[in-house]
């Protein structure tokens, strides 16, 4: 084996090994939650589910969503599991792009191949 098929072999194990601490949590619920039709097909295809996006967007919800100044652990568990329930809901409308995401005018910008996120 040579020094290249050796950096090319720890490279691959080295990103195997990190790829979970790779994506931190809110990259991992920006993909779950993109208007862009590619990605959201990518999202929802069986073959890329990966369980760690779900438990990152969990943790993220946890922090961001859930009130800090909650002290009792069963109100903390009671509001978490609600919080984490309506996102997965509405996620789940977003991706079939029913209910509230329904409208068609919702999703003109985001078909349109030209258009950049930091647009």
């Amino acid at each position: 084996m040579d020094d290249f098929q050796k950096l090319e072999y720890w490279a691959k194990k080295h990103v195997m090994h990190y790829r979970s601490r790779l994506l931190p949590d809110h990259v991992r619920a920006a993909y779950l939650c993109s208007p862009n039709q590619d990605v959201i097909k990518h999202a929802v295809d069986p073959n890329n589910l990966d369980p760690e996006d779900r438990m990152a967007c969990e943790r993220l919800l946890k922090k961001l969503m859930v009130p800090a100044g909650i002290v009792d652990e069963q109100e903390r568990e009671r509001m978490e599991a609600e919080v984490i329930d309506t996102f997965l809901m509405e996620l789940e409308q977003f991706q079939t792009k029913s209910g509230p995401f329904q409208p068609r005018h919702m999703w003109i910008i985001a078909e349109n191949s030209k258009t950049l996120a930091h647009e």
